[in-house]
């Protein structure tokens, strides 16, 4: 119940979705004689576009985020990387290359380089299938096997999940596989904005994790004044943080962490 409501709530609530509907409705009601009301809503929606497109807005929201857990130095030996699904699109069959990525498609890098690194760990992929009627089949943890197997990984040292849906599912599910000890030293990685809500979710398994934040959307000299390349990436990088937020309000509110800002 809670992620079919996630995902209704996350279709209303999405600036990209919210804002066009607001000027609709406005443009709507001053053709008719609420033209106050009509006013007022266009009004408000148009300043929203134009600060979402044109202003440093987006980087306000990312950066809290992405600059609460930074990567920290890692000595061996580590005992695996977890790595959090989002990174690959499964409503498309992948190509003879290997899947299509996501806006997040950062974190199959950073698994890469870090497998390499520490040729000793497991890693466990995390991820079902997003959507609301999802099929094991087409799960991203499956994807996200074979295109790492792709990128020269062993695929012996790859476990799957492929049950979770959502950030709180993931934590569950790897620590129902992983059955941690005290003295394992499992790396996240996840994206940066994504990673405080992430390390939530583990807290509440009581599974401790390294956070190893990737897929940054904000460089580590961002600036409050930086202003988005384009109009579309306003856009992108506001939806990507207004669902970052909304989710540790929902996750703190429904109890599946313990603190807002993990």
């Amino acid at each position: 119940m809670f992620f079919i409501a996630a995902k209704l709530l996350a279709f209303l609530l999405t600036p990209s979705d919210v804002v066009p509907l607001l000027v609709i409705i406005g443009a709507l009601l001053m053709l008719s004689k609420r033209q106050l009301s009509g006013r007022i809503l266009l009004s408000i929606g148009l300043c929203l576009m134009a600060a979402i497109a044109w202003s440093p807005l987006a980087f306000w929201l990312l950066m809290p985020l992405e600059s609460r857990h930074p990567a920290p130095s890692i000595r061996p030996p580590v005992t695996g990387i977890i790595l959090l699904g989002g990174a690959v699109d499964i409503a498309f069959q992948p190509r003879e290359s290997g899947p299509l990525l996501t806006h997040a498609g950062g974190r199959l890098l950073t698994t890469v380089a870090l497998a390499h690194r520490f040729p000793a760990a497991k890693i466990l992929i995390s991820g079902g299938s997003p959507e609301l009627n999802g099929r094991e089949a087409r799960s991203e943890a499956v994807l996200t096997k074979a295109f790492l197997a792709q990128m020269g990984i062993d695929p012996d040292r790859m476990l799957t999940d492929s049950a979770s849906r959502d950030t709180y599912e993931n934590a569950q599910e790897a620590a129902k596989l992983l059955q941690p000890k005290p003295t394992d030293q499992w790396l996240l990685v996840t994206s940066a904005v994504h990673m405080p809500r992430a390390l939530g979710a583990f807290s509440a398994m009581n599974f401790p994790v390294i956070p190893y934040p990737a897929d940054y959307k904000t460089g580590a000299d961002a600036s409050l004044a930086r202003l988005p390349d384009t109009a579309a990436q306003g856009w992108l990088y506001c939806d990507v943080a207004t669902h970052e937020w909304l989710g540790l309000l929902a996750y703190r509110l429904s109890g599946r962490t313990s603190v807002f800002l993990p």
